[in-house]
């Protein structure tokens, strides 16, 4: 444990590395303040809520849908439509104006799911007749995801988009990685000390199990640490509402393939995030052991070019294999969480996202797997160094 300890002191309790961590946290503070003045889909949305010139009517409605808010809506949006022509403003008829769409994809989303998934069925047993295994297979996974659901109360949870699809501070957290990663064997070779750890009796792979398990840890509390910020200040930018209704009540999340609220929702993003860091976090510290004497400049060369090849694939959205392994493209879990996608995996479909986070657990096995085994070996390809032999302990 208390190796553990000094691992983790090692990499983040230094204080350049705090400084660091501050700075970039004001910097994400800053991203999204400022982001959502600049934005203009952001700048509409908040104009609506300004002043709270709707509030009362936004609590009026809010809550349990039912027949008679609904005919109040209609009413109200067919009066506003009237009244265009007129000049005539009434305050209440035109947030019933603009509301109303809203208000009627919530309503009617029970109806109109159960008649997707209905279709769903019918093409199941129709590929099954002609002998279509997959698309039959697909289309019972389709309705199986999307069957039963519903919006029972009635909130404007439009913005929540905003801060599910934010991904900055992801990309802060992946630079920290990086700096992080620096510390796990560089600092070691640069003052000796590692000829300690590894005559240490507790066993070189003892000792790389301490180090992963205090890198992955450092990553875990920086995005507690950048989550929660994202969070509060888009909930006090954007006014969030409504965190307890599923995350299909947003329009563009009709075909979420995930069917909890929004808060979960949230915390889902996340983890599929965190897998995605970890992957190339585990990358990371694999590079960082190979490369040691030499790691800063070798290792930004790496990086650079690593980074370049997976930032290009970002353009494509082909659905294969390859792009399972691109650990960018769970970074960004929100578009593909969004809608139904599938690829094929041994002649069986499975939903895309799903599929690339197993690839990224896949991944990170293989590389914290190779990095122990090449700990305990002592194998560097740059360090120069003959294998250190673990020493004899005698009574």
């Amino acid at each position: 444990m208390k190796l553990w300890y000094l691992e983790l002191k090692k990499m983040f309790f230094t204080r350049h590395m705090l400084f660091l961590i501050l700075i970039f946290f004001l910097v994400n503070g800053g991203r999204i303040i400022l982001g959502s003045r600049y934005d203009l889909d952001a700048i509409m949305r908040r104009s609506e809520k300004k002043a709270g010139e709707f509030e009362a009517y936004e609590q009026a409605l809010a809550g349990e849908m039912t027949a008679e808010k609904a005919h109040k809506v209609k009413e109200g949006h067919e009066a506003y439509f009237a009244a265009l022509g007129t000049g005539e403003y009434d305050k209440e008829n035109n947030y019933y104006g603009l509301i109303y769409d809203l208000y009627r994809y919530q309503y009617d989303y029970a109806r109109q799911m159960q008649e997707f998934t209905n279709r769903a069925k019918e093409n199941a047993e129709l590929f099954d007749r002609l002998g279509n295994r997959f698309d039959a297979e697909k289309n019972r996974q389709i309705a199986g995801i999307y069957e039963n659901r519903f919006i029972r109360n009635f909130y404007d949870c439009r913005d929540f988009k905003f801060l599910f699809s934010y991904d900055f501070s992801t990309l802060l957290i992946l630079l920290l990685a990086l700096a992080g990663s620096f510390r796990l064997f560089y600092m070691e070779y640069q003052n000796g000390t590692q000829q300690f750890l590894l005559t240490s009796v507790n066993g070189k792979k003892y000792i790389a199990f301490i180090k992963l398990g205090a890198y992955f840890f450092f990553l875990f509390v920086l995005i507690v640490v950048f989550s929660l910020e994202d969070v509060l200040l888009h909930a006090v930018l954007f006014r969030l509402n409504g965190w307890l209704n599923p995350v299909y009540s947003i329009p563009d999340y009709q075909f979420c393939i995930f069917s909890g609220n929004m808060l979960s929702y949230y915390l889902f993003l996340w983890i599929l995030r965190y897998m995605a860091i970890l992957s190339i976090s585990g990358f990371f510290a694999f590079v960082s052991f190979l490369i040691q004497h030499y790691v800063i400049p070798i290792f930004f060369n790496i990086f650079a070019v690593i980074f370049t090849i997976l930032l290009s694939e970002r353009s494509s959205f082909s659905f294969t294999f390859a792009m399972l392994l691109n650990p960018i493209r769970l970074m960004e879990p929100d578009g593909l969480a969004r809608s139904y996608n599938s690829i094929s995996l041994f002649g069986r479909p499975m939903p895309v996202l799903y599929a690339a986070f197993i690839a990224q657990i896949v991944l990170t096995i293989v590389f914290a797997a190779l990095l122990i085994g090449l700990y305990r070996k002592q194998i560097c390809m740059i360090s120069g160094k003959e294998p250190v032999k673990r020493r004899k302990v005698y009574d």
